[in-house]
């Protein structure tokens, strides 16, 4: 603790792997106060070593796909750099972050051209810079509304080259809007919520040529509705419907989602349940 308003963490790990050696990796954030705004700044090495199934195993996660380990991978290493800047006040709050993460050796998942069926473990041999900026907010309305919701933008690079990594959305973003009702015993929550995804980048290569080709799978939202009614303390019955609007996607399976969902629960809390006298 600087001052009353200005503070700093200073931190490191210390990782001694059997096969890849000594490696450290230090950390320092720093947070300033100023009335209803909080400033952030930080930084953090990285570092992660093979795992034993990217290393050895070969497996089929899902009946499609086969899975094969790498004896040759080489440890990721990372630099992580972030600023953020955070408004709260009453009923509003809201955020603003910006970071850039440089990752030496990243750790993929590819596809070979000759086989749809088969991918593998490999490092991307030239360095890979991820910026990326993350807008979230909240706020209690009237009438028992509230809303609350994140956005992301994710720009993957490797250097020299076009690709980008596998796997990530450059863009995302999650809305929620929350309605509730109470009324003596009785309470009812309803809440709409949207899921979306950005168009998808990844790539296979031929593991003859090395040569890689890339494809880019449109975007797409996911839709849903869900009601909580509590008629007595320590009973909800949910009731609500997954996907609205019945989004599908067969050709990649990027998310193996069956379609519209209609779903009912019941939870009960026996410790919140209000028995009479005579039980």
């Amino acid at each position: 603790k600087i001052t009353s308003k200005f503070n700093s963490i200073l931190g490191f790990r210390i990782n001694n792997h059997s096969t890849y050696g000594f490696h450290a990796t230090p950390q320092l954030s720093f947070m300033y106060r100023l009335s209803q705004f909080k400033l952030r700044a930080s930084y953090s090495a990285g570092y992660k070593s093979p795992t034993l199934k990217e290393l050895y195993m070969d497996f089929s996660p899902v009946s499609i796909i086969y899975l094969h380990g790498n004896e040759n991978l080489k440890p990721e290493i990372s630099n992580y750099f972030s600023a953020s800047i955070e408004y709260s006040k009453s009923n509003v709050n809201g955020s603003l972050s910006y970071y850039h993460n440089r990752v030496k050796n990243m750790i993929v998942e590819v596809n070979d051209l000759n086989s749809i069926e088969d991918w593998y473990y490999l490092n991307i041999n030239k360095k890979t810079i991820v910026n990326g900026l993350e807008l979230a907010f909240y706020t209690k309305l009237n009438y028992g509304f509230s809303l609350n919701g994140m956005y992301n933008y994710n720009r993957t690079e490797i250097d020299t080259t076009n690709l980008q990594v596998w796997g990530i959305y450059t863009h995302s973003a999650v809305f929620k809007i929350v309605h509730e009702y109470k009324r003596k015993k009785y309470r009812l929550t309803t809440s709409l919520n949207c899921k979306y995804l950005g168009d998808l980048f990844y790539h296979r290569v031929d593991q003859v040529t090395a040569e890689r080709t890339g494809e880019t799978i449109p975007g797409h939202m996911i839709w849903k509705l869900v009601t909580s009614q509590q008629f007595i303390p320590g009973i909800n019955i949910k009731l609500g419907i997954d996907n609205i609007f019945n989004f599908s996607e067969k050709e990649y399976f990027i998310g193996i989602n069956p379609g519209r969902r209609l779903f009912a629960g019941i939870n009960i809390d026996i410790h919140k349940i209000k028995l009479s006298n005579k039980n």
